[in-house]
């Protein structure tokens, strides 16, 4: 199911490089995309951990407005997954 999650990495790789964003959660970020491109045959519950994750992250108050518009976006990309 990697070539579905395409789109969602590059979003999340665009934002990990993104200097906006704190360098924790780059961190986090990279660790998704990780997990995203060795993805096995249980995606769903690997999409409902992530969604947990940026559920998480969402809630940094560090983060910059766009920044947390763009974790919204790649949220409503996962929940197309579930």
């Amino acid at each position: 199911m990697t070539e579905e999650f395409t789109n969602v990495i590059y979003a999340l790789d665009e934002l990990r490089n993104d200097t906006g964003v704190p360098k924790s959660i780059k961190s986090k970020i990279g660790e998704m995309i990780n997990a995203l491109s060795n993805s096995g045959n249980d995606d769903s519950i690997l999409v409902n951990k992530l969604l947990n994750e940026l559920d998480d992250i969402s809630t940094d108050i560090n983060l910059q407005p766009f920044v947390r518009t763009q974790i919204f976006n790649i949220s409503g990309m996962l929940e197309t997954f579930n």
